[in-house]
């Protein structure tokens, strides 16, 4: 899935502040293929309610 159509799913004023910060193909959404695909999921669980989750925060730790 693109960046955009996971942006797409995000709820405001969520998804104006990515939109405000990120553009299509942008050093933002990473370097490589791999770290592109990283922050698109990202999004996708922020969009879906997951990234806020109890059980899901500690992936956050590092």
């Amino acid at each position: 899935m693109s960046s955009a159509t996971a942006i797409a799913k995000l709820h405001s004023p969520v998804k104006e502040l990515v939109e405000g910060a990120t553009k299509e193909g942008s050093a933002e959404f990473g370097k490589s293929e791999k770290d592109k695909a990283e922050v698109t999921e990202w999004i996708e669980r922020v969009a879906a309610g997951e990234a806020a989750k109890p059980e899901n925060l500690k992936v956050l730790d590092f």
